[in-house]
């Protein structure tokens, strides 16, 4: 794979023919071997940045580059003289040769001695891996090892190089600039005007093969020893040169340290690869370098025997991570839900329709069962549903509101810790809140008494004249009560009416009947009567209902307010 350019196999330094380059050229540099590579930081995004070093005598030296290649290497080359820091140019024919390679000259001015010249780029590459490794010990603090896994897929030999990896994912892509670029431009007679200037840029795939095309890096130029910062961050760099034979990969130990850090549970309940009932066995340890951490598998290790693997994901510099590595079902949680609305103002009221403010309250709340014989600590994940704000939580969240340490704050979500007793329990309340307008019509389901609430404590004309509404509502509820219990008896006294009707006409049939029928029949009287005074009454009641009603309607209609009711409840 012709991946590194200038590393490749292809890329070889050689002396300049006169095919190559100007009859009158002064000789080129001639080289057996190509520059080997000093240094490569291998990136996530699919790019390496390469360090080359090379000692030139003479004019010039050519470089045989992969044509595929040179799109890249145009873009990222920069070339300086180690001594003094100048760039260096570069010239090359576009097409290149037939063998698909392209000679790149890098000139300069001859010197009598030779020249050591520093060489950079970024080239196509194989991401790096990582995977870490944490053993668990029983003082708070655990050991982290990580480790990099990198690919040497340039086609050479890495030869005493300093490897690196980088944490940042720089930006890459590419970009055309061996083709040539065309400008089309009006032709104008002696008589025209010039109205419009229409540019139309082309690329050429090819050119004539006497073009040269001269390219001069300057904005590469160095006045000191090579940057140790090529592109974003290169987080960790091996200490010593190493060697990594073409196709092979190499497993690199990036750091080594003990740091802060213990066995704890975490609940997640929303991650999909959580659970909603039991709490994980997870790993809690601080990243103890300057860079970070890129995500990765984590092995666990404890007493000498390994206890589970989780995966990491991106732990910033000096923040803490958790990974869980574990499920054992030794802590149980139930969860239950409610929510309440409230009125934060009204803004006026129109026809008993209420311009209100209206404050909506989520309330989660956790319940830990710890089934073991000894304490545990378990971290509560809490991501806020977007568009609230947390309302009311236990004074263990981490960190604390205004805490400059937000190590323990995951990505949008906080932490909230809990200590469970051997064998114990422990409840967690978490509130929500999120506000918007409303218009709370008074005759809705329930908006009257959230009217109230509001106005318990207001001294305003406004609330005796909507207690006067929860009157009549109470004088109508209560009048529907007496219409319905008495309507009620009517039916159950009509069936008994019917029973008795029934009754006296079998006992005509009977001789011996007539006592009973007599009875029966005072009964039917009687029972006739108070069935007849009820429908009276319902009838009496309905009236009070329509009149309660209308006057109702009447009070609604007339309860107009402009501008806010004084303000005793806060917004969240």
């Amino acid at each position: 794979m012709r991946t590194f350019l200038v590393a490749a196999a292809a890329f070889a330094l050689a002396g300049c023919g006169t095919a190559a380059m100007p009859r009158n050229t002064a000789p080129s540099a001639a080289a057996k071997t190509p520059p080997s590579p000093g240094r490569v930081v291998v990136y996530r995004n699919g790019v390496a940045y390469v360090e080359r070093f090379a000692d030139v005598e003479g004019e010039t030296m050519t470089l045989a580059v992969p044509r595929e290649k040179v799109d890249d290497l145009l873009k990222s080359l920069t070339v300086s003289d180690l001594a003094t820091g100048e760039p260096v140019p570069v010239s090359y024919v576009p097409n290149g040769d037939e063998g698909g390679l392209m000679a790149l000259k890098i000139g300069g001015k001859p010197t009598p001695t030779k020249r050591r010249l520093r060489l950079t780029y970024v080239t196509g590459a194989p991401a790096w891996k990582p995977s870490y490794r944490v053993v668990v010990g029983k003082t708070g603090e655990v050991e982290l090892q990580a480790w990099a896994i990198v690919d040497n897929a340039s086609g050479e030999d890495w030869k005493d190089v300093r490897l690196g990896v980088g944490a940042s994912s720089a930006m890459s892509f590419r970009f055309d600039l061996r083709g040539l670029k065309v400008v089309e431009r009006e032709a104008l007679s002696y008589n025209d005007q010039f109205a419009q200037q229409r540019a139309v840029a082309k690329a050429a795939a090819h050119a004539p093969a006497a073009a040269a095309a001269a390219l001069e890096h300057d904005d590469g130029a160095l006045s000191g020893p090579p940057s140790t910062e090529p592109i974003g961050t290169s987080h960790f760099e091996s200490d010593a040169p190493m060697t990594v034979p073409k196709g092979t990969s190499a497993m690199v130990a990036i750091l080594k340290a003990a740091t802060e850090g213990e066995v704890v549970y975490l609940y997640d309940p929303t991650n999909p690869r959580g659970d909603a009932r039991f709490p994980y066995r997870t790993i809690r340890f601080r990243n103890p370098s300057d860079g970070a951490l890129e995500s990765g598998p984590v092995s666990v290790f404890g007493d000498g025997r390994f206890v589970g693997e989780g995966l990491a994901d991106p732990v910033p510099a000096k923040s803490i991570a958790f990974v869980p590595f574990a499920l054992d079902r030794q802590i149980a949680v139930d969860q239950t839900t409610s929510e309440r609305d409230e009125i934060t103002r009204i803004a006026g009221v129109s026809h008993g329709v209420f311009k209100t403010d209206i404050k909506h309250t989520r309330k989660k709340t956790f319940a830990f069962t710890n089934r073991m014989g000894e304490r545990a600590t378990v971290y509560l994940k809490y991501a806020v549903t977007p568009g609230y704000k947390l309302a009311k939580f236990p004074d263990t969240r981490s960190p604390a509101p205004g805490a400059s340490d937000s190590s323990d704050h995951l990505a949008d979500a906080s932490l909230f810790k809990v200590d469970l007793e051997p064998n114990g329990s422990a409840e967690v309340e978490i509130e929500e809140a999120t506000a918007f307008p409303r218009n709370t019509d008074i005759r809705a389901a329930g908006a009257l008494e959230l009217v109230r609430a509001y106005l318990a404590k207001s001294d305003d004309a406004l609330k005796t004249r909507v207690e006067h509404l929860k009157d009549l509502g109470l004088t109508m509820a209560k009048t529907e009560d007496q219409i319905t219990v008495t309507q009620h008896s009517i039916r159950e006294e009509q069936t008994r009416i019917e029973e008795l009707k029934n009754q006296l006409a079998t006992l005509k049939a009977v001789k011996s009947g007539g006592a009973l029928a007599q009875t029966l029949e005072k009964k039917l009287a009687e029972l006739t009567a108070k069935n007849s005074a009820r429908t009276v009454e319902v009838v009496a009641l309905q009236e009070k209902l329509m009149v309660a009603q209308v006057e109702l309607q009447a009070a609604v209609a007339d309860l107009t307010f402009d501008g806010d009711t004084k303000k005793v409840a806060s917004a969240p």
